[in-house]
């Protein structure tokens, strides 16, 4: 391939074999290091090569995974993202994938082999969080096997290359099944991301199908924002864990160190019908003899108590040089120096951030200003420019989405006050604002999907209003069957609160059922979709914290003051003026069918 090395090659200080894989960042080579040592080589395509954001964001990024270790992480061995051809060296890992076992070899798995599977990826996530990283792209092609133990590659590193260039385009970075619905809206991936992806990774290890089946980008990107996987075949042990993984916000899925806690926690065994334990085989790939690294090997603490899961492979333990290297270092001699960009500080001892190879100089990599590890918040520079417009380079902010949900609550508190005064035309009024959203709804799982397979253009919004016609016969469909059901309940409850309290007037009762259909129509069933756009119209008009904060504010007032003027009113059910007289009557007649 044109301007990436080939095997045969000599990148750096390794020498190149074989091709292990190609991706869009670039190849990965099997290479031997100066000592013979086996590694795994990533040589960058000259596209992201001539990036120098890109390469900035890669060089401070790699010098953060350098201080990832875990036995389940092929740690980082060596990086130079400034020579003329960029690369990073991995270690290397034999063996085959999840994918290729589960596909090829051994099917679906069950009991021990699973469990380790499941502590040993919450491991690796601990550890990689932990760090400050990001993996965004977890799925079964990454994950490979050593002496049966799960060990996870290629983490972080292409997506935060892809990342500076497509997230422009608005395009989705990593694996369509295995999205958390945050990232397919376009928010930034953070670590409930990556549990979300450990999750859909567990459903294909036990059921052997992707989480949310396969097909297109659409139909597969619905499902996850619908938050319907398929979960056919996962032990009931483990299903518990799995949903509250898969939840469709953030805030409400557990932390990577809470999983691994609990995955050493349950008996997948105890899930089997047959008395006798029979364990599918599972192919383990032994390692090869563990390599001497130059300068001192870290020591890791001996835990506190024995873990219930099998010991942790040992051939991944040392193999790098502390991550922190001393304040004075002395220069390095060996083909795994210490990280030549410092971002935080002056450049390391050893070969300078600003030579290449070659001898040319080339600007070292700067920190990230608005990066959030900056040890003092007062140095990030104002992310809007004088003009009150937002700089290029600065990240969007995270959207607040429980002030979204309270905004709604409040919203519906105020729709409950003016129940008390016009129960039909309120309930008239939420059955078509219901219709509504539900077509919007549509139109915007529509609009998402166009942005990610060709990225956005500036007559998105404009294509999805004219075309949101075309949703209308789904979201009429839809309110049809739903309004009858919601109607039927409330006159059930009407005529028990009319046959049981005499002592209510009809207004009142009328009042009370149609509250009762209202929240029926908001929070039951078919209401996820209306819920849903209700949110993006509020991440559209009210994108600033402080500003739904105001809101919130506002609107709960305001219902305090519907509530304030309708108590003690008269019910009118206007626009059916004549309904309150046909209730009376309907009560006298059941009070005449009651016996006594």
């Amino acid at each position: 391939m044109k301007g990436v090395a080939t095997s045969g090659d000599q990148v750096g200080h390794y020498r190149l074999l074989n091709v292990l894989g190609e991706g869009g960042m670039g190849v990965v080579h099997l290479g031997i290091d100066p000592q013979g040592r086996k590694v795994a080589v990533k040589v960058l395509r000259p596209t992201v090569a001539g990036d120098a954001t890109a390469l900035r964001r890669l060089a401070r990024e790699v010098d953060t995974m350098r201080r990832v270790h875990s036995p389940h992480v092929a740690e980082i061995i060596d990086a130079d993202v400034t020579a003329e051809r960029p690369y990073i060296v991995t270690q290397y890992v034999p063996g085959r994938t999840l994918e290729q076992i589960v596909l090829e070899d051994a099917g679906p798995m069950s009991g021990r082999p699973l469990q380790r599977l499941a502590a040993g990826l919450a491991t690796a996530l601990t550890a990689i969080h932990a760090a400050g990283v990001i993996h965004r792209d977890l799925k079964p092609g990454n994950v490979m096997f050593l002496d049966g133990e799960p060990v996870l590659i290629d983490f972080g590193i292409a997506q935060v290359v892809d990342s500076t260039r497509l997230t422009a385009t608005g395009m989705v970075i990593g694996t369509p099944g295995y999205l958390a619905p945050e990232v397919i809206e376009g928010e930034d991936a953070g670590a409930p991301a990556d549990v979300h992806s450990w999750a859909g990774t567990l459903v294909f290890a036990t059921t052997g199908r992707p989480p949310f089946g396969s097909g297109t980008f659409e139909s597969i990107f619905y499902k996850i924002m619908q938050g319907t996987p398929d979960l056919e075949g996962v032990p009931d042990a483990l299903l518990p864990v799995i949903r509250s993984a898969m939840a469709r916000h953030p805030a409400e899925r557990p932390t990577a160190p809470k999983l691994a806690e609990l995955c050493r926690r349950i008996d997948l065994d105890a899930t089997l019908t047959d008395q006798t334990r029979v364990d599918r085989p599972f192919p383990t790939f032994t390692a090869p003899a563990p390599m001497a690294m130059p300068g001192p090997t870290p020591t890791r603490p001996a835990p506190s108590r024995p873990e219930p899961v099998p010991a942790q492979p040992k051939d991944f333990v040392g193999l790098l040089p502390p991550a922190a290297p001393p304040p004075a270092p002395p220069p390095a001699s060996g083909p795994y120096a210490p990280s030549p960009y410092a971002p935080y500080g002056p450049p390391q001892t050893g070969r300078r951030s600003h030579d290449r190879q070659d001898g040319r100089q080339v600007p070292p990599a700067q920190p990230d200003p608005y990066d959030p590890r900056r040890a003092d918040p007062q140095q990030r520079p104002d992310p809007r420019r004088a003009d009150g417009q937002r700089r290029p380079d600065a990240p969007k902010p995270p959207k607040p989405y429980g002030w979204y949900r309270l905004i709604s609550l409040t919203l519906l508190a105020v729709t409950a006050g003016f129940t008390l005064q016009l129960p039909v035309l309120t309930l008239i009024v939420v059955v078509v604002g219901m219709f509504v959203l539900r077509v919007g709804d549509r139109a915007g799982q529509s609009l998402t999907a166009k942005r990610t397979r060709t990225g956005p253009t500036p007559g998105d919004v404009v294509g999805a209003v004219l075309k949101s016609p075309l949703g209308i016969p789904g979201a009429l469909l839809t309110t049809l069957l739903l309004t009858p059901l919601g109607l039927l309940a409330g006159a059930i409850l009407l005529t028990v609160l009319m046959a049981s309290r005499p002592d209510i007037s009809v207004d009142q009762a009328l009042t009370y059922s149609t509250l009762a259909v209202i929240g029926l129509f908001c929070l039951g069933p078919g209401s996820r979709a209306p819920r849903r756009q209700l949110a993006r119209v509020w991440g559209a008009v009210l994108p600033r914290r402080e500003i739904a904060m105001v809101v919130a504010a506002c609107l709960g007032l305001f219902a305090l003051l519907v509530f304030g003027l309708s108590s003690g009113a008269t019910p009118d059910t206007y626009p059916l003026p004549s309904l309150s007289g046909d209730l009376s009557r309907l009560r006298s007649d059941i009070m005449d069918l009651l016996p006594g």
